[in-house]
């Protein structure tokens, strides 16, 4: 028998089999798996392969937006964490993001959150306030030549600095020096295998120019703690106040009236640059924090689905099934919460495309479904220890740009930098939304703006 007579047997055999296979599973799947009966795209209910072509065009966010109901998961005490966090642990070592127990989780919880509470942050506010001066002068020096800046690198690099000195006593320098920002682009990414080398280059000092591995340390708070947690932290903290910066730079060069409100209240709410610190004026301007609210609405830091399944541990597992909202979830079913779905829900943020922070001032009661459903920094035990500290960087760095600055979108095609695209696909089409892509944490690129110096008040800069 020659070989292409085996070959051509095989391939028979081959098909003889595979067809049927994929005939009864696709049947399976459509009439008796468990899930058969619940709403969603077709091609998901035939292979799990659809979730992972979302991933691969980094649309997860919006495919989801389009399918998504809103179900009450995350503060359930029968589930847990879904078993593919296991992927993003580093040498095998559960971070607080990836641990399981919810025992462990409270000791790194609290172990964490003491340096990036309230009270910390007002200790800490002082280093946060000589990055994002770094953060001002360069855009002074842009502004000279009139030079359109892309916001999220000036922001992604302030947010890495500033938690680099919080995590490790130490100057990353990446504002200022061009060779340590590879850090930005494997953090931002979070793929596991550049990580790995992030730690590795840092570890060896192998990144280019280590100026910051020289500069003495001031007790960072990951001396002596694993790196997992190292740079969990690093990606956690720094990526919330540079995704939001970014996006209110956004929106508020594309909303002239939202503009010249916060500029307006920035400046007659303070007399000095001096002034703009945290405490009871900063707490007080209502449209800032309103517009900052907004922004982290419509443009979530993470955009990934948060997946959860039954706990293994459950003690009702195998008696009470797991019922969510009037569904029973079967074991070893995977299922979150998408952020970006949720706050793009008309029923909970009417409008919910259009950038308006009149309507955090218009209901200021935590219970009515609208503060309910806004969850930036998730819900319950897991939540994001860093609130604090992102919402006063992006405070601060927010009233001290319009302090010192005028601001507007580029001309031309850079100006367009950060926009939908009409006539592309649902999600990504609209010219007045900040375009996020999902790559676990949120993507993006622009906005470039032009800025001028207000009066003679960023002499205090130089």
């Amino acid at each position: 028998m020659t070989l292409g007579n085996i070959i051509s047997t095989f391939v028979a055999y081959a098909t003889y089999v595979l067809i049927p296979y994929i005939v009864l599973v696709i049947a399976y799947r459509v009439t008796l798996h468990p899930l058969a009966t619940y709403p969603g795209p077709f091609l998901a209910k035939l292979t799990d392969g659809y979730a992972g072509l979302q991933a691969l065009a980094r649309r997860t966010h919006t495919n989801i937006w389009l399918n998504h109901d809103k179900y009450d998961i995350y503060q359930n005490p029968r589930v847990t964490k879904s078993h593919l966090y296991v992927a993003s642990r580093l040498g095998g070592n559960p971070s607080i993001f990836s641990t399981f127990d919810r025992e462990l989780h409270r000791q790194k919880r609290q172990v964490m959150g003491q340096p990036i509470n309230d009270r910390s942050m007002r200790i800490f506010e002082p280093t946060m306030s000589q990055q994002i001066d770094v953060f001002l002068r360069l855009l002074l020096q842009g502004s000279h030549s009139s030079e359109p800046q892309n916001m999220t690198d000036r922001c992604q690099r302030l947010g890495f600095d500033t938690v680099g000195h919080l995590a490790f006593g130490c100057d990353l320098k990446l504002q200022t020096e061009e060779a340590n920002r590879v850090m930005i682009r494997m953090l931002t990414m979070a793929k596991m295998r550049s990580i790995r080398a992030l730690r590795r280059g840092i570890e060896a000092s192998t990144i280019s120019t280590p100026s910051w591995r020289s500069t003495p340390s001031r007790g960072g708070i990951y001396d002596g703690i694993l790196w997992p947690e190292a740079i969990f932290f690093m990606t956690a903290g720094g990526t919330p106040p540079a995704t939001t910066l970014s996006a209110l730079f956004f929106y508020l060069s594309r909303y002239p009236e939202c503009y010249e409100k916060l500029a307006t209240e920035i400046r007659t709410q303070f007399s000095s640059a001096r002034d703009i610190q945290g405490g009871p004026t900063l707490a007080a301007c209502k449209y800032l924090r309103a517009c900052i609210d907004e922004s982290l609405r419509m443009a979530p830091p993470s955009l990934t689905t948060l997946w959860r399944e039954q706990a293994a541990d459950d003690p009702e597992r195998g008696t009470a099934p797991l019922v969510i909202d009037g569904h029973v979830v079967p074991p070893g079913t995977q299922f979150g919460v998408n952020l970006y779905a949720l706050h793009h829900n008309e029923e909970y943020f009417p409008d919910a495309f259009t950038f308006n922070p009149n309507r955090w001032l218009e209901s200021e009661d935590p219970s009515d479904k609208q503060h309910r459903a806004f969850a930036p920094f998730i819900v319950g035990p897991r939540s994001c220890a860093g609130r604090a500290m992102a919402y006063l960087e992006v405070s601060l760095a927010m009233a001290k740009t319009l302090w010192y600055f005028n601001f507007h979108r580029a001309p031309g095609p850079l100006g367009e930098v950060g926009q939908g695209t009409k006539g592309v696909e649902k999600g990504f089409a609209n010219v007045n939304e900040f375009q996020i892509r999902d790559m676990f944490n949120a993507n993006h690129d622009g906005p470039y703006l032009v800025f001028r110096p207000r009066g003679d008040h960023c002499n205090e800069l130089i």
